[in-house]
């Protein structure tokens, strides 16, 4: 059933958010895979197969937790400072740690690996922590902390050898629980939201984006940047209208797979745009549109010049926000000569 929702917040998800909950999807499988221990061990089996499920679940969460930690890294915009070699590290370590596990004869050394693979776990957990509180993710702040809490009652029982339950079995399960169902009501409240604009005919018909007639019903407060494409008047007259409309329909599709769900991404006109953003803060701005502006080039070989304010008026917003994205661009254009 939590499989479910979280299938069914992947495709109400898009841009930034699909790619995030498709590393949570990953994360809670291997989340489930580790609980068939807890389940077999109370139930009847051999001894040879409740030990392989007993080391699958000490480095399972390994692979849990670095999935985890991809998707919170995508939903902090923070997915251009983790490399390829970075991510496959963190990907090999875990396949390491269990393939060791898994081939040892000696219990010394499984038990030895299955200490380090819990340290390891506990160091991914307290980063992924970090992330969430800096970032003020704060959907994932009660599951995270509950399994790290957790996490560190199990490693301590280990370690001293006690006799004590092992909570982390229920870390897991609360954790697949609430992210469950707080995923489902987020997703729930964003559909809402955007089927009414649909309904509304806000639709522009050439990009598929929110039309400027949206401005009127997206709810107040957040982030309002301008964006207008470089050099587009130039290829427009250059290329013809039908060229300049592939390129308007491509730059609308890479800020759209690029933004979260609960941002509103609008078309103003010609090649003016804005981003409404309801989920990245004010200071955060600049580098997100970084990462856009790197988007843009990288696929259209086009950039675009910027400018943003507070969105609570959006003809305050827009003039203070225009204001910016001529001085930027008047800036830029000093700096080219």
């Amino acid at each position: 059933m939590i499989f479910y929702l979280l299938i069914i917040a992947l495709e109400s998800a898009s841009g930034i958010e699909r790619k995030a909950y498709k590393n949570i999807i990953i994360a809670s499988a291997f989340m489930i895979l580790s609980l068939l221990q807890f389940v077999y061990r109370e139930s009847s089996g051999s001894v040879v197969t409740y030990l392989i499920f007993e080391q699958f679940a000490r480095t399972t969460p390994m692979f849990v937790l670095t999935f985890l930690l991809f998707a919170i890294v995508e939903l902090a915009s923070l997915r251009e400072r983790i490399g390829k070699t970075l991510k496959t590290t963190l990907i090999a370590i875990p396949i390491i740690l269990i393939s060791t596990m898994l081939f040892s004869t000696q219990i010394k050394y499984i038990h030895l690996i299955g200490a380090i693979s819990d340290f390891y776990a506990l160091i991914l957990l307290l980063a992924i922590i970090l992330l969430i509180a800096k970032y003020r993710l704060v959907e994932f702040i009660f599951p995270v902390t509950f399994m790290f809490l957790t996490g560190i009652q199990t490693f301590y029982v280990l370690i001293s050898k006690k006799s004590s339950e092992l909570m982390i079995h229920y870390g897991r399960i609360v954790f697949l629980i609430y992210v469950g169902t707080i995923t489902l009501r987020k997703f729930k409240e964003i559909s809402i939201t955007h089927e009414k604009l649909k309904k509304e005919n806000l639709i522009d018909h050439l990009t598929g984006v929110f039309n400027r007639k949206a401005i009127d019903i997206i709810p107040k407060g957040g982030t309002l940047v301008l964006v207008d494409l470089d050099g587009f008047k130039k290829i427009n007259d250059k290329y013809g209208h039908i060229h300049g409309d592939m390129i308007l329909k491509k730059f609308a599709e890479i800020i759209n797979a690029n933004i979260r769900t609960g941002d509103y991404f609008i078309r103003l006109g010609g090649d003016e745009f804005c981003i409404i953003f309801k989920t990245v803060k004010l200071e955060d701005v600049p580098k997100v549109m970084e990462r856009l502006y790197n988007e843009s080039r990288n696929h259209l070989g086009l950039g675009f010049s910027y400018g943003y304010s507070e969105f609570d008026d959006f003809d305050k917003a827009y003039d203070a926000a225009d204001r910016m994205m001529y001085e930027n661009k008047e800036i830029r254009y000093k700096l080219e000569k």
